[in-house]
């Protein structure tokens, strides 16, 4: 029995976006332990037959004593757990993990890899951000190249990483996002009405704010027309500010709802998924979950965002951080609602064409040899 040892970043998204994978392994005869900084989801994971083990330390910090700790506890996890294969993703697992695995007591570990989107790093140009992203690939570098494989879920992404030398050609691959589950998110009736839904962590990358001001624009011409927003905030340091939100909230612009778990009724229940971001995504998985629900997409022309949109068949592409075309795409779903229900189906044809989970993690398995 194979001995697989997944170093994840929360363990939220273990559940959302690596249980099928994980489901498979298992079924594979793999024995299975996760590393998460959480264990907010311990006993949803436990019952799928997984051991997981809990280390502290910060998703966003940027100390480099902390950082040294975290190698070091990866490092003595690794050595007590021999796994076969070590399966990474996200940027301090893949770096940090994939480094610690890669010593005299655990060099007979294969390491694989997988990066989600280059994230908020990459998709911001400050001072800080420019010294973060030298230190950030000269690490990519030595560790990717102790990897087997690494996954890329988009092809920009893996170009780029190729042509700044971070990943080899001949070891990277493109697979079409994390997948999705189409039974789980099965195909729904569109409603009557129209309302618009921002499903995503509430980073000002992600869009959140031109999502607001296009809602706020639309509101003055559409008064009845429902915008909502479900996500939560997390430490990453482009969160919304409080008071931002809240005052589109207060003035009955937008519908906040947190951080849900049964999202499929979200989507059920609103026409158009709306996810304005510039975040460098890998592919947005909440725009998968709504595209397998048959909804209509308004995102933008952007790394990992376009890969989820044909432009005027299952919906529209946007210029990032511009709100007044996000409204323009709005009112016209608006408008001709009746001509834009069939996008829908398009959304869930693509889904079922380039992203069910099941072709994505065969090829993950088929790498990794399993």
């Amino acid at each position: 029995m194979k001995k697989i040892l997944v170093i994840a970043n929360d363990t939220q998204t273990i559940i959302w976006f690596r249980k099928d994978m994980i489901l498979g392994m298992i079924k594979k005869k793999c024995n299975v332990t996760i590393i998460a900084p959480d264990d907010e989801h311990r006993e949803e994971i436990e019952k799928m037959g997984v051991k997981l083990v809990k280390i502290n330390y910060s998703r966003t910090g940027t100390n480099p004593l902390k950082d040294i700790e975290l190698f070091r506890k990866y490092k003595k996890i690794i050595k007590e757990e021999k796994p076969d294969k070590i399966f990474a993703y996200n940027l301090k697992p893949v770096i940090y993990g994939i480094l610690a695995a890669n010593n005299k007591v655990t060099k007979k570990s294969d390491c694989y890899a997988m990066i989600p989107g280059a994230g908020y790093i990459f998709s911001t140009d400050s001072v800080k951000a420019r010294i973060i992203k030298y230190v950030i690939r000269r690490l990519y570098k030595k560790a990717l190249g102790r990897a087997k494989v690494v996954f890329f879920q988009n092809r920009d992404d893996r170009n780029q990483f190729i042509k700044e030398k971070m990943v080899g050609r001949q070891k990277s691959i493109v697979v079409n996002g994390s997948g999705i589950n189409l039974n789980q998110f099965a195909y729904k009736k569109m409603p009557d009405k129209v309302s618009f839904l921002f499903a995503a962590r509430l980073l000002k990358t992600k869009g959140i704010i031109e999502y607001c001001k296009a809602a706020e624009l639309v509101k003055k011409e559409c008064k009845d027309i429902e915008f909502n927003i479900v996500g939560g905030v997390d430490d990453n340091p482009t969160c919304i500010n409080k008071d931002e939100l809240n005052y589109y909230i207060k003035n009955k612009i937008v519908n906040y709802y947190g951080k849900v778990d049964n999202m499929a009724d979200y989507y059920e229940n609103n026409a158009v998924m709306v996810l304005p971001s510039y975040h460098r995504e890998g592919v947005p998985h909440a725009v998968l979950e709504a595209m397998s629900v048959g909804r209509i997409i308004i995102t933008t022309n952007e790394i990992g965002c376009k890969e989820t949109v044909k432009d005027g068949i299952n919906g529209f592409m946007i210029d990032s951080k511009n709100s007044e075309m996000l409204a323009e795409k709005m009112k016209y779903v608006i408008n001709h609602y009746e001509e834009c229900k069939n996008m829908g189906l398009e959304s869930r044809k693509y889904a079922e064409e380039k992203f069910d989970v099941k072709k994505v993690n065969n090829i993950i398995y088929r790498k990794m040899g399993i």
